[in-house]
């Protein structure tokens, strides 16, 4: 299944930052439920988000990993 979405801008404390919005059953349909936590994957051109704890694929590119905080941190 594929999705397509833009980014937009988040405003806040003077700056522009970008940022990318999901929603949607196909969340839930694809194991991103309520409250989990998700890893997400940066590369060049390129996010992957996975459930955290899922196990995590190789990339064929180099990648940084950060972890998503809840909306409270």
């Amino acid at each position: 299944m594929n999705r397509k979405t833009s980014v937009t801008y988040f405003i806040g404390r003077g700056a522009e930052l970008p940022m990318i919005r999901l929603r949607g059953r196909w969340l839930a349909a694809a194991g991103f439920a309520r409250g989990a936590r998700v890893a997400v994957t940066v590369a060049q051109g390129r996010l992957t988000l996975e459930v955290a704890g899922a196990a995590a694929e190789v990339s064929e590119a180099p990648a940084e990993q950060y972890a998503v905080p809840d909306e409270g941190d």
